[in-house]
Parts: C-alpha cells; sequence; structure tokens
C-alpha cells in the first residue's frame, strides 16, 4: 500500500493528548481517527439521501431502531 507523509500542527495540549492515546504510533493512530471521520460523513450522507428520498426520521422511527439495538 502507498502512503504519503503529511505535515500537521496541532495546539500543545492536543499534541500531548494524541501522544498519550497513540502510544508508541501516532501515525497510524491519526490514520485510524481520519478512517473513522471519513465512515462518519460516509454514514450522515446515507442518512441525508434516504430523508431526501423518504422524509425526515422521526423519533418513533429511531425508538423502533433503538429497541432492536437492545436485544
Amino acid at each position: 500500500m502507498a502512503v504519503e507523509k503529511f505535515t500537521i500542527s496541532f495546539p500543545e495540549e492536543l499534541a500531548e493528548r494524541v501522544r498519550e492515546l497513540a502510544e508508541d504510533n501516532v501515525s497510524a493512530w491519526l490514520a485510524d481517527a481520519a478512517a473513522a471521520k471519513l465512515r462518519s460523513l460516509a454514514a450522515l450522507k446515507l442518512i441525508k439521501d434516504f430523508e431526501d428520498e423518504h422524509g425526515e426520521i422521526t423519533e418513533a422511527e429511531l425508538e423502533q431502531v433503538r429497541k432492536k439495538w437492545r436485544d
């Protein structure tokens, strides 16, 4: 797999926290965080596309899903 290097800047407190959480591999930790963000954005787009076609998801529909997930 090809990789590309980035140079990034963080506020000092954020950089310290990232180093703590990443332990020995900041690059892998940041790559995982970026991938999670991209998955989140893709999920939001799917929801928007669904709502554009079928109307806004209601609280009752969300509650039905929550009940199924709990089981």
